[in-house]
């Protein structure tokens, strides 16, 4: 169904090759990972698979993709569109309408079909994927999750034979990610060729045929299902791959906990915290404790809450009632300067055009020295991008340079949403060590994730919330593991 032969890529004004020397074969009704660590050229395969690479992105391409026979470098974009259907990370991104039912049809309209036969295929697409309680719904109202099916649903609807997918659950909970994982297996039954390029890959544990690893632009490894099982953890964590298999991973709760120093600092303590926006009170009376020193996980299906919990502690959202306190009362001005965000789209916060100058920018007291901010990126493997644009680097660089921003600002408190998203394993390890390093100056520090490999590294305490309240809370030990386990639904 797809050939690729000695495929190599740069981008224009790109520093060297991104694909080098590419070669791969997907049978029809396969299913296949592309992972690798993060620039190792997982994206831009991709996008030579659905023809963005080279009718949109503009670079030096040699050797050829061709899917059923045809060489997609000779067909214009509709003639890709109807034999590639595309899902992307964010699914906003690909959205043109505002309910449901138009978006799925949207495609069909563009290329001009008959009004009976878009009414068949958005019916067919519905019945097919099992998606008939999203019908006729806004897509504001969607969760990230039902977002990213109703774009497979649009994609399917033209007819595709090849589905291509971009990390499609690094903005997804973990309910969602298993749902998607399930449409996967339901796009295999219905003989579908799909190639998934993904750091999370336990969702796709069922669908798998195949995983091919990329490294520096080329093909290293590949790995049939039960090939990738039996890597031992030694030679997964060498290749910075993540779990295929999440209940592997519950041994390591045990040993995995970072060692604080003692700690004697002010707790930050919320009670009885509501709001929301606009008219909707998304929090209920949020009653939450961060000990200094201390890594609280906060857990939650989207739509809980815990964003909205995360800006109004940072002072971007207003509270109704409740208070915030580190040793005092801190009012919603007061908490600027006190409070570190750091955003899931890390890119949003950044400013400066070096990175020297992003940490400048953090240094209130002035004191960093040359020396010490590059032992500090060096530190955080960002060693050699003091003079580097901040937009230029990777996602998983970006997320460090955030880290070591406030690191250098000193808050009492940092609040991380979703940090580990779209990172490989290595990437997710240096996080983790970057923020212990946190933990150890005696910041309070609250992480907003879904990542059950980094929380079983990382956390000190889980907090779950639910319906805009902290339902309960507990130590991440031998002894609570299976609480944490139970709401994952692993074993």
């Amino acid at each position: 169904m797809i050939e690729i032969s000695n495929l190599g890529f740069s981008y224009e004004g790109g520093n060297g090759a991104c694909l080098q020397d590419v070669s791969l074969s997907v049978k029809s009704g396969e299913v296949v990972v592309v992972t690798g660590k993060s620039g190792s050229g997982k994206t831009t395969l991709i996008r030579a698979l659905n023809g963005l690479i080279p009718h949109y992105y503009e670079g030096y391409m040699t050797g050829s993709v061709s899917v059923g026979g045809q060489a997609l470098s000779s067909l214009p974009m509709p003639a890709i569109a109807r034999m590639v259907g595309s899902v992307f990370q964010n699914p906003r991104s690909q959205f043109f309408n505002t309910d449901t039912v138009t978006e799925i049809a949207f495609g069909l309209e563009n290329l001009g079909m008959p009004t009976e036969e878009i009414r068949r295929r958005v019916e067919r697409a519905v019945v097919d994927l099992d998606i008939e309680t999203l019908m006729g719904k806004s897509v504001f109202e969607l969760s990230g999750g039902e977002k990213q099916i109703v774009a497979i649903a649009a994609a399917y609807a033209l007819g595709p034979d090849v589905f291509v997918m971009d990390e499609p659950s690094a903005n997804l909970d973990f309910d969602a990610t298993r749902r998607l994982g399930r449409l996967v297996e339901r796009l295999k039954e219905c003989g579908k060729t799909v190639v998934v390029s993904e750091h999370r890959v336990y969702y796709l544990k069922d669908a798998v045929d195949r995983c091919v690893y990329l490294q520096d632009g080329r093909v290293s490894h590949e790995f049939s299902r039960d090939g990738y099982l039996a890597l031992s953890s030694g030679d997964q964590a060498a290749l910075g791959l993540r779990s295929l298999d999440l209940s592997l991973v519950e041994a390591q709760v045990a040993t995995a906990q970072p060692e604080h120093d003692s700690q004697t600092g002010a707790p930050l303590r919320v009670e009885g915290l509501r709001g929301g926006y606009r008219r909707r009170e998304t929090l209920r009376g949020v009653d939450i404790e961060v000990l200094a020193g201390r890594t609280v996980c906060l857990l939650g299906k989207n739509g809980a809450g815990k964003s909205t919990l995360a800006s109004m502690l940072c002072g971007l959202v207003r509270e109704r009632a409740g208070l915030v306190s580190v040793g005092r009362e801190l009012s919603f001005r007061r908490r600027a300067g006190r409070f570190f965000l750091i955003m899931q789209d890390a890119g949003s916060q950044l400013f400066s055009d070096t990175v020297a100058g992003e940490l400048a920018m953090s240094d209130a007291k002035g004191s960093l020295t040359v020396k010490a901010t590059a032992a500090l990126l060096e530190e955080l493997g960002l060693g050699g991008t003091l003079s580097r644009h901040p937009l230029s680097l990777s996602g998983g660089e970006k997320q460090r340079l955030a880290i070591a921003t406030a690191i250098v600002a000193e808050p009492d408190v940092v609040i991380l949403d979703e940090p580990t998203s779209g990172l490989d394993f290595a990437n997710m390890q240096r996080i983790a060590q970057a923020i212990r390093r946190l933990a150890r100056r005696g910041t309070r520090v609250l992480i907003i994730t879904h990542d059950y490999e980094f929380i079983c590294r990382m956390a000190d305490d889980i907090a779950m919330l639910e319906s805009g309240r902290v339902t309960c809370t507990y130590p991440l030990d031998t002894e609570h593991a299976a609480l944490l386990r139970a709401w994952f639904s692993i074993g």
